[in-house]
């Protein structure tokens, strides 16, 4: 989803949580596991993100009882690709 010059790539809800999810894929691990792609800086601006999104969207938290930041990491250097969930990844501070 689209904020303004940021993306948020899913925004989930299952039950009382919501979830915002970075997706990150890699095809070689010349540049380490995806996850690691989401350093500090990347955390920051898709918590930054979740803010707005939130701000504008008052009633989404409603009933929710857990904000949490996932990462999806797809590992594309095995066949099949290997789709880790890393649930809680960080937090709102970054």
């Amino acid at each position: 989803m689209r904020i303004g010059r940021g993306e948020l790539d899913l925004i989930a809800r299952r039950g009382g949580v919501l979830a915002f999810v970075e997706v990150k894929a890699r095809r070689s691990a010349q540049y380490g596991a995806p996850e690691d792609a989401v350093d500090g800086r990347k955390r920051r601006k898709v918590a930054r993100l979740a803010e707005l999104w939130l701000a504008a969207r008052p009633w989404a938290l409603r009933g929710a009882s857990e904000v949490r930041f996932d990462v999806i990491a797809v590992d594309a250097t095995s066949r099949p690709p290997a789709v880790r969930h890393l649930e809680g990844a960080f937090t709102l501070d970054g």
